[in-house]
């Protein structure tokens, strides 16, 4: 899920598109992260929230207008309200006008909005943040009339037109721009989808037909900005599938995965990467919640469950894809303090149960309660290491995986659901050692290599790559604890391999070796330390026995610890758990072999107290979190480097075998691919265009044929793609070029050589439309761009080319000449390099295969000059670029190499061996979201 800034609560600057990411992500810290579940048939008048940044149980938010039966409603939400419309009130007549709403923020009971044209039940209900529509419905026949109003505003609802289909039991969906509706009873079952363009009036159109005729699917709105989901339904049995529309394009359903069971009457909430669906009808009434991804599809998961709702209920929330379209003003935002103290996550990571774990747990520090999936760690981990983390991101340092110990490091994005990256490597193989941090640098001290070590190293966290040397504990240590504030990282206790009482810090900011600071009350290892920004907690461990000792210190002074209180539980001796905090609650877990989390108020003193629960009984995990002491409150310039603008991605290619693959580096860290996510299908010879949101993936051969499939992926969230759109044909070998709005695909083989440029409007989503034609039939150009015009060089006719097109983008019409290439060349890359006024194209096929590297001046005409060489002739490869630098990604030599070279466009100059991709690839396409173009 999208990354968010963590930014005081008054003050700071944040990326627009950061802010867009975490609200519709759901990791905005307000009431908005809530979806809400409104009647039903027992008690019928409750309204439930169900959290998607903790997910687990829905809790009770507050009551419908009536105490009474209510369901059979419309369910939908604004970024501000919950809307209930229509339904049955479970007495005569069955069916109601009445529209209710809640406010997300405010927990409490609902009001009266208005009232629908029409009283019905079995009511759907769709629409975006300036109109919602309610349509179809019992009253008492089937009905097919469509009515809106404008959430903001209470007041009554207005005509809009007909469906396609007079019906009632239908589900509904939304895009920003359309509203849709799916299936009913006309009486008879039907499989009916149309659609109406939300701003509009009039009447609603056929968009396709679903997978399987039926009705009763979800009673609220699941979606992404471009796809609509439809689950469950009856026809004349349950069903438990789940189907899949892509909203801007006609056609029909597809089908995506499957329920837990087969399950009609549900209710269904999203943000614009989760889908969760509440209760419904089995053969009998249930209570549980299932979520699932919406990009990914597959057979959905048990979440938790609800207090009461247990059948045709409806679902809202401020999420769905129906409002995902950018930063709007009146979406209630209010800024996620920045780390110190402020951040809400917490996350758990590994530990034993007795056998060695990978996942990842995660509670909101702010909200007692159990640990819910997170994700997971590359393999199992069982060896008690430090976890050391910024506002934005979590490092796991080392670790033991039987029989040896390890020094990967791997991380995660507190704001991204999902699995681990890599990041590089410690100086050691390295576990049990200690570690904290502050906003930006990350250290680790000591620990197990298997015999203990006074060595500290560094690592940078907003970056990747491998630590560096900080300097040297006062003596070989494991077993140690760590904490920090803003300037300064505490170690404290271990083994030594006696169990020692010694305090000592450093200064962040420095490098050199550590200084005393004072001693613990008790001499101890295994214990487990955390911090607000003035004030460090060391907590429990072994001395021999279990210790039940809570000492603090003062982190800006130095002296021996004071003590602080007693664990509410007693470790054994064996275990090794693991602190985090925010300013005000620290937590402690994995301490005594049970699931038992606890807590304390860091500020004052006293004994721990129950939290909630981890998912199993755990020792020796790790953790950390995106709130603790050392992350700063006011340093307001911290780069978002995982948001889209720093990722380079590398997609599909050939290993020689046809690959799905999609990999990513950043520009910051300048370090080896980790796995992003896959294509639908394996793909090589595409191309790639992007927007500042989204890179496409066009063309290229899949599965071993021909393919016109545009695919989507969307940078600032590791996944998979989605389709899009077509090609206006099935084609290869095309090159790219792009500005903010548009993407051109121009040339390639379907199988002749031709000379079509093709557009895309590329966050719009659709097909691809003719643009005009390059002034050579060729493939294989590398495509380079401004903001203003697209120029392609070299390409194969077959015959290797020196002709240099190009284009005004946002004008169709045909290539002018611009120039030549100095050396002709084709197939360096789909896309070359591009700031906003240079163009770099960078080797190329032929034989033999080529090292020159070529520049042009974008805004000008003429031949292209010499900029540099390459470490290595290659062709095929796959590139990306930001504004300022450019990567060169495998290729073939004509081996096939794993080799990243970079440039930086604004000089000349060779290129540098910089990192690897995961193997050896080529044929595949790269692109990123802060090209030239895009700027």
């Amino acid at each position: 899920m999208a990354n968010y800034p963590q930014l005081d609560d008054l003050v700071g600057v944040w990326k627009l598109k950061d802010v867009y990411g975490a609200k519709m992500g759901g990791y905005w810290r307000d009431g908005n992260t809530n979806a809400l579940l409104q009647g039903g048939f027992t008690p019928g008048f409750t309204v439930e929230k169900y959290n998607f940044a903790s997910g687990g149980n829905a809790t009770v938010f507050g009551n419908l207008t009536v105490i009474g039966q209510s369901y059979y409603s419309g369910g939908m939400g604004s970024s501000t309200r919950a809307f209930k419309c229509g339904g049955d009130p479970g007495a005569s007549p069955s069916r109601s006008d009445t529209i209710e709403y809640g406010i997300f923020a405010s927990e409490g009971n609902y009001a009266d909005f208005g009232n629908l044209t029409e009283a019905t039940s079995y009511t759907a209900a769709a629409g975006n943040n300036t109109r919602i529509i309610a349509g179809s419905g019992n009253n008492p026949s089937v009905s097919n009339t469509i009515s809106f109003f404008n959430p903001a505003s209470e007041g009554n609802a207005t005509d809009f037109g007909d469906l396609t289909v007079a019906r009632a039991r239908a589900s509904a969906t939304s895009s920003p721009t359309r509203s849709i509706y799916a299936g009913g009873h006309t009486p008879s079952y039907v499989n009916t989808i149309d659609f109406v363009t939300t701003s509009t009036t009039g009447n609603a159109t056929d968009f396709g037909d679903l997978v399987r005729t039926g009705g009763q699917h979800q009673d609220g709105v699941i979606s992404s900005s471009t796809r609509g989901i439809f689950t469950g339904g009856f026809n004349p049995s349950i069903s438990d599938q789940i189907q899949f529309i892509t909203m801007a394009s006609e056609g029909n359903a597809t089908d995506f995965g499957n329920l837990q069971e087969t399950t009609r009457l549900q209710a269904g909430a999203s943000n614009s990467i989760i889908g969760i669906l509440v209760s419904g009808y089995t053969g009998s009434y249930k209570f549980n919640i299932e979520k699932f991804n919406i990009a990914s599809g597959g057979t959905t998961v048990d979440d938790g469950d609800t207090a009461s709702n247990n059948g045709a209920a409806s679902g809202a929330s401020a999420l769905h894809g129906g409002l995902n379209n950018g930063y709007e003003g009146n979406h209630p935002f209010t800024a996620i303090p920045m780390g110190g103290g402020s951040g809400q996550r917490a996350l758990f990571m590994g530990g034993v149960t007795p056998s060695a774990q990978d996942g990842i747990e995660t509670v909101n520090i702010n909200s007692d309660g159990n640990a819910n999936d997170f994700g997971n760690l590359s393999r199992v981990d069982g060896g008690g290491v430090s976890v050391v983390s910024s506002s934005l991101r979590a490092v796991h340092q080392g670790g033991f995986t039987s029989p040896a110990n390890l020094n990967t490091m791997e991380y995660v994005q507190f704001a991204t659901q999902g699995n681990t990256a890599d990041f590089g490597d410690l100086s050691q193989t390295v576990r049990r050692n200690a570690g904290s941090s502050s906003s930006t640098r990350g250290v680790r001290m000591g620990g197990l290599t298997p015999g203990r070590t006074n060595t500290m190293d560094y690592i940078e966290i907003a970056t990747t790559g491998n630590a560096s040397d900080f300097g040297d504990l006062s003596a070989d240590t494991g077993d140690n604890a760590g904490l920090s504030s803003t300037t300064r990282i505490v170690s404290g206790g271990g083994s030594a391999p006696s169990n020692v009482n010694v305090i000592e810090f450093i200064t962040t900011a420095s490098v050199g070796n550590i200084t005393d600071f004072g001693d613990l009350t008790e001499a101890r290892r295994y214990l487990s330390g955390l911090s607000s920004s003035t004030r460090g907690v060391f907590y429990g461990g072994m001395q021999p026995n279990a210790s039940t000792v809570i000492d603090y210190i003062t982190i800006a002074s130095a002296g021996n610890a004071t003590d602080f209180g007693d664990p509410g539980t007693t470790p054994p001796a064996d275990s090794f758990g693991c602190g985090a905090s925010n300013s005000i609650t620290g937590l402690f877990a994995g301490r005594n072999g049970s699931p038992i989390i606890e807590k304390i108020t860091i500020a004052s003193t006293g004994n721990g107290s129950t939290f909630g629960d981890l998912t199993a009984n755990k020792n020796n995990l790790s953790g950390n979190s995106n709130g603790h002491g050392g992350l700063s409150t006011t340093d307001f310039s911290q780069q978002y480097t995982t948001s889209a603008d720093d990722r380079a991605l590398y997609i599909g290619g050939l290993d020689p075998s046809a690959l799905n693959t999609i990999e990513f580096n950043t520009f910051s860290g300048e370090g080896n691919t980790a796995d992003f996510g896959d294509l639908i299908a394996t793909m090589y010879y595409n191309c790639a265009v992007a927007s500042k949101t989204r890179i496409l993936s066009t063309g290229g051969v899949s599965g071993g044929s021909l393919t016109n499939r545009i695919e989507s992926i969307n940078p600032l969230t590791l996944g998979n793609s989605a389709d899009q759109g077509d090609l206006t044909a099935a084609r290869r070998v095309q090159g790219g070029g792009f500005n903010k709005v548009r993407g051109l695909m121009a040339g390639g083989y379907e199988p002749a050589y031709f000379n079509v440029i093709e557009s895309v409007f590329t966050d719009s989503g659709g097909n691809a439309t003719d643009f005009g034609d390059l002034t050579q039939a060729r493939l294989g150009a590398s495509g380079v761009s401004s903001p203003v015009r697209a120029a392609w060089g070299g390409g194969a006719t077959p015959g290797n080319q020196n002709t240099i097109d190009y284009v005004t983008i946002s004008t169709s019409g045909n290539a002018s000449d611009f120039g030549d290439l100095d050396t002709a060349t084709s197939e360096s890359g789909p896309t070359g390099g591009s700031s906003t006024t240079r163009g770099v194209f960078a080797g190329g096929s032929g034989s033999p295969r080529t090292n020159v590297i070529q520049y042009i001046t974008i805004a000008s005409t003429g031949n292209a000059t010499d900029f540099g060489d390459l470490t290595e002739g290659k062709g095929t490869s796959m590139q990306s670029n930001n504004s300022i630098k450019h990567f060169v990604a495998g290729g073939n030599t004509p081996s096939l190499t794993d080799k990243i070279e970079k440039i930086t466009i604004a000089t000349t100059g060779n290129a540098t061996d910089m990192a690897d991709l995961t193997a050896s690839r080529g044929y595949g396409a790269g692109s990123s979201t802060s090209a030239g173009g895009l700027q």
